[in-house]
């Protein structure tokens, strides 16, 4: 009787998990993964290869850039990009969008030229952090965010028509050319042919992202905007601003933090990255999912009864997905790290496994996050990610003071064990 309930048990298994891949298949989610995945370790200057090159100070010094990048990105960006994907994404009128798209171009390209010069300010006068390279590689490597912020926009755009395998596609060719051409520019040059090279191969692939939109640009020429579209645009985005900026304050603050007031060691700091990559990469697989229902929930919100279903089976899916991840990923992740970044590189080990905790939370209370902004409350999210980003910058304080970079991993991880509970409270002060 036992063994026909346990042959059973994982026939029925075996009969949901293929049902859960054929429809990743048929809604494009392995396409876009796979782009995700490319795009995450294109985004941290394909260390993975740079280990193998650059001597383990200059790594730490690439998290610190990264980490200032994602900030001052969010700054340019305005979260512009996140109101595409949802004002987009509804059945709007198709000149509608048009002029929601041609506004945000323009808005993002006075908000970007403006990020660039503040910081060069800051990087002139040794204003970012205490290491000199650090600021002078930041005056070269800020000049990405203008040609970056335009590339946000067109995926969004592009997401919010749920075009996937265009936006996989775009990803894929773009990322595989810049970490060519960043990984043999370190190779020749060191820390300085990176950056430069980095640089070159960002500008020369965006011309890429715009072939989708070739109908699509030559009717912005006619399509005319006003004060009302742009008023329109900031009032939703000036939420979406503030959970995108705290969202990378949240992940960043603490290399920051350690840089700029407790001048850790970088080669810590080196470690604490590796092992953030590797979260960040891990994370790109239920982004994925979130990818794709962000648009289906905001087409949905007219209707309370089907959104509710479609939410509750993504938030099924979504839990089973992260703990399925959360394990293999503890158990196999440490034997590959010493394989793939060298053997230089196990202490990262110690700081992937604490920060895999935090993964774990994260994705634990995702789902609700994403409701609430595909049907408009963004101002929920918000307020979590506000009270998330205090608790994060005081226990980043107290933390690695204590326990030097590990306090990082320690603080990620509490905050998002706590923001569980966060937002939870508001998503049932929404329900309510």
């Amino acid at each position: 009787m036992y063994l026909k309930k346990y042959k059973y048990g994982i026939l029925n298994f075996k009969l949901i998990f293929s049902s859960i891949i054929t429809k990743g298949i048929k809604a494009g989610f392995f396409h876009l993964l796979f782009a995700n995945i490319l795009l995450q370790i294109a985004g941290f200057g394909g260390q993975i290869f740079l280990t193998r090159i650059l001597p383990v100070e200059d790594i730490g010094r690439i998290r610190v850039l990264q980490s200032f990048l994602s900030i001052f990105l969010m700054l340019a960006t305005l979260g512009i990009n996140t109101t595409i994907l949802k004002l987009c994404s509804t059945d709007n009128d198709e000149t509608e969008k048009l002029k929601i798209f041609k506004n945000s171009i323009i808005i993002s390209l006075f908000t970007s030229f403006g990020v660039v010069i503040v910081v060069w300010f800051l990087s002139f006068n040794d204003l970012l952090s205490k290491d000199q390279i650090i600021n002078q590689q930041m005056s070269l490597f800020i000049l990405q965010v203008p040609i970056m912020v335009l590339n946000s926009i067109v995926l969004s755009y592009l997401q919010a028509q749920q075009k996937i395998k265009e936006i996989s596609n775009i990803q894929s060719i773009s990322k595989l050319f810049i970490i060519v051409i960043s990984i043999i520019s370190a190779f020749i040059y060191n820390l300085n042919g990176y950056i430069l090279g980095l640089l070159i191969a960002t500008f020369l692939s965006s011309f890429i992202y715009f072939l989708p939109l070739k109908k699509t640009l030559k009717r912005l020429k006619y399509v005319k905007i006003n004060v009302n579209h742009t008023k329109h645009i900031l009032k939703f985005s000036s939420y979406t601003f503030g959970i995108g900026l705290l969202w990378q304050i949240i992940i960043s603050s603490g290399s920051i933090v350690s840089s700029s007031f407790f001048n850790e060691d970088n080669v810590q700091l080196a470690y604490y990255g590796t092992a953030q990559l590797i979260i960040n990469t891990l994370m790109m697989i239920p982004m994925t999912l979130n990818q794709i229902m962000i648009p289906r929930l905001s087409r949905q919100e007219k209707d309370m009864f089907i959104l509710r279903k479609t939410f509750e089976n993504y938030q099924k899916r979504m839990i089973v997905l992260i703990t399925m991840v959360t394990i293999a990923s503890y158990i196999i992740i440490p034997y590959l790290i010493p394989i793939v970044f060298g053997q230089s590189y196990n202490g990262a080990i110690g700081y992937f496994k604490i920060l895999l905790i935090g993964f774990l939370c994260w994705g634990i209370y995702s789902p609700k996050n994403n409701l609430l902004f595909s049907i408009g409350k963004v101002k929920y999210v918000f307020y979590a990610n506000l009270l998330a980003c205090v608790i994060n910058f005081f226990l980043n304080i107290i933390l690695i003071n204590q326990y030097g970079v590990l306090g990082i991993g320690y603080s990620s991880c509490v905050t998002f064990f706590l923001s569980i509970l966060i937002n939870n409270y508001y998503f049932k002060k929404f329900i309510k």
